[in-house]
């Protein structure tokens, strides 16, 4: 079992052929999170950017993982909870997909569960 580093990526905004750093938003990445070794994803710590989506790429067709969206207030991010979509359900993602995230919890994660998988996993977060 291993723990997924959180990656942060910086997003970038273009305007006519130009390419800026947009400060308000940036990515981060679970890259090959795998349930054949139970791996566990790091948790980020960012209130001050409320505006969340989560999304799944999963490289291997054919399975049938579970990737939710996880998240709390707990400083140590022991009992995180599942969070929801924009719709009110909870987020459980069974193919490659991406959802707009409810709640704005001060840390996130992602959880993956089921069969034998590899999923790569992004959050976007923005002001």
């Amino acid at each position: 079992m291993a723990e997924i580093p959180a990656v942060y990526k910086q997003c970038l905004s273009g305007v006519s052929g130009t390419t800026t750093s947009a400060p308000n938003a940036f990515v981060v990445e679970w890259l090959g999170v795998s349930t054949a070794t139970s791996d566990t994803c790091q948790a980020v710590y960012h209130p001050d950017f409320p505006d969340m989506s989560f999304e799944v790429e999963l490289p291997t067709p054919g399975t049938t993982p579970v990737a939710s969206c996880q998240g709390g207030n707990d400083l140590a991010a022991t009992t995180p909870k599942t969070l929801n979509d924009l719709t009110g359900t909870a987020i459980a993602l069974t193919a490659a997909g991406c959802v707009g995230v409810l709640e704005n919890t001060a840390y996130n994660k992602p959880k993956l569960t089921g069969t034998t998988v590899v999923a790569n996993i992004r959050m976007l977060f923005k002001k």
